[in-house]
């Protein structure tokens, strides 16, 4: 008997085993969402050892300089600026100004040599110059020192007269424990990127549980799919950014912490990334694009648009909800997944629905991939689960080519 209760375990041991290495097993909602929070938890360990916090070690002072990646570019901020601003004009009053000048001068030549010494003026000569590199410095904790040798020296050959514009477009550059100087940048972008991305997956499936709507299976490749495509994006916004702001510095994306909420944004968000990854494609690649100097059919001018074309076009609804007496927007926006949007023929014939698209529960995307061409009235109905009611129509007409409309839903009355 022993022989044979050790016997099944081992059996029951070696299916759970196979069973493991199955898309069945990970495509269940706990097994997933236990999956996706060691992936996370892997990713931001993967992160902190590269970072290397040893570094903040004193003793590693040296070895923590060297490094030229785990930088970030500062800049002076405002209230740094004022106090500069009144070291450098206390300082030039101790300056000989031409005024004075003109009264020691005996001749007329020594006038000319004192005026133009005075125009050459450089801020190395204004007594504070010492006492506002002291205060950059003082400011700057951990700045490099090669960088602001460089930016003295430069500093130091500016006529006082411009050094406070000098030292408010410098930018210093000063250690951080994030990558935030030279192409390292790019390995902050792709790691913040895949946070935002698991982090927005896992908080859909908690919002499906909580909800009772339960987890799709079906929907497992698009969670893998969406973890590996969304820091590409990440780097094709933000490049084509760079390059829209300054085309000068296109492969330039040193920035400040900025960059990392930016793309911790874009792969939380990232089917929102993708339509505006599509808005950067005819901002950039418009050629082809006649959609603006080319008059839309109507019924009127075009009777064929009567009858339903042979050749179906893709549409896609942006929905959003308003209701400025709603105490929480957020909360609200959280059922936009739950409206029911369809598109009524004008001709007759029964509602045509479209499909919520993505997993985000923020976005309200729905699209349909064959809706033959012709006018149509664009439907959409909210039922919230504190009752609110939610509705709004407009008459749309689907042409050759992508559709895409925006309708926003508003409260309705109900009676009764």
């Amino acid at each position: 008997m022993p022989q044979t209760i050790s016997n099944n375990s081992q059996e029951a041991r070696k299916k759970w085993f196979k069973h493991l290495f199955t898309a069945e097993f990970w495509q269940e909602q706990n097994h997933w969402l236990a999956f996706l929070t060691f992936l996370l938890l892997l990713t931001v360990s993967v992160y902190l050892v590269m970072h290397d916090l040893e570094k903040y070690n004193p003793e590693k002072a040296k070895a923590y300089y060297d490094d030229p990646h785990e930088a970030e570019f500062k800049t002076m901020d405002a209230a740094d600026i004022s106090y500069i601003t009144s070291l450098i004009n206390v300082g030039s009053t101790s300056i000989p100004t031409t005024s004075s000048a003109l009264k020691n001068a005996e001749d007329s030549t020594d006038i000319v040599q004192d005026e133009a010494q005075f125009a050459g003026i450089r801020f190395k000569n204004n007594p504070n110059c010492r006492a506002v590199k002291d205060y950059i410095i003082y400011q700057l904790p951990y700045v490099y020192p090669e960088d602001t040798v460089k930016v003295f020296a430069l500093l130091d050959q500016q006529p006082n007269s411009l050094a406070v514009n000098f030292i408010q477009t410098a930018r210093f550059r000063v250690k951080s424990y994030f990558w935030l100087a030279g192409p390292h940048t790019y390995v902050e972008i792709i790691f913040w990127t895949i946070f935002g991305v698991i982090t927005s997956i896992l908080f859909y499936i908690a919002m499906a549980i909580a909800k009772g709507t339960g987890f799709k299976p079906s929907e497992t490749p698009g969670h893998l799919a969406k973890i590996v495509y969304s820091p590409f994006i990440s780097l094709i916004i933000i490049f084509s950014y760079n390059y829209l702001s300054n085309p000068d510095s296109f492969i330039d994306v040193s920035a400040s912490k900025g960059t990392l909420i930016i793309s911790f944004l874009l792969g939380f968000y990232s089917s929102r990334a993708m339509k505006l990854l599509d808005k950067l494609k005819d901002l950039i690649l418009p050629y082809g694009d006649d959609s603006k100097s080319v008059a839309v059919p109507t019924m009127q001018t075009d009777p064929e648009l009567m009858i339903a074309q042979a050749t179906p076009s893709a549409v896609t609804v942006d929905v959003s909800v308003n209701d400025p007496s709603h105490q929480d927007a957020e909360e609200l926006n959280a059922h936009i997944s739950q409206t029911q949007v369809s598109l009524v023929p004008d001709l007759g014939g029964d509602p045509i629905p479209l499909e919520k698209t993505g997993e985000d529960e923020l976005d309200g995307t729905f699209s349909a991939p064959a809706i033959p061409q012709g006018n149509y009235t664009l439907t959409a109905n909210l039922v919230t689960a504190d009752g609110g009611n939610y509705a709004a129509t407009q008459p749309v007409q689907v042409i050759n080519g992508e559709n895409t409309y925006n309708i926003t839903l508003t409260k309705t009355e109900v009676s009764g």
